[in-house]
């Protein structure tokens, strides 16, 4: 398993709603906020401070090629319970 930044997102309607929004991963914090930056969408925010998580090598792979990654809540759901993504102090 390898060690990545987790950045969960949430995403605002006109303040009526706020609803979260997944995560995006990050193999460094500055490519984390390069990423932030790069952003243009004025409802989506982030939530707090990233997150160390462990990851499988399979994601560690496409992250490692990207820098950066995406993931919608089902994304998210899901690699979580395949046991893909781990929190970091997770004893297996």
């Amino acid at each position: 398993m390898n060690i990545i930044l987790l950045q969960l997102w949430e995403i605002s309607g006109n303040n009526d709603y706020i609803t979260s929004d997944g995560c995006s991963l990050h193999t460094t914090i500055e490519q984390r906020n390069i990423f932030i930056s790069s952003q243009k969408d004025s409802y989506e925010k982030i939530v707090g401070l990233p997150t160390e998580v462990k990851v499988s090598d399979s994601i560690f792979d496409i992250l490692s090629k990207r820098n950066n990654i995406r993931l919608s809540e089902v994304e998210l759901n899901n690699l979580i319970g395949l046991k893909e993504i781990l929190p970091y102090d997770f004893d297996t």
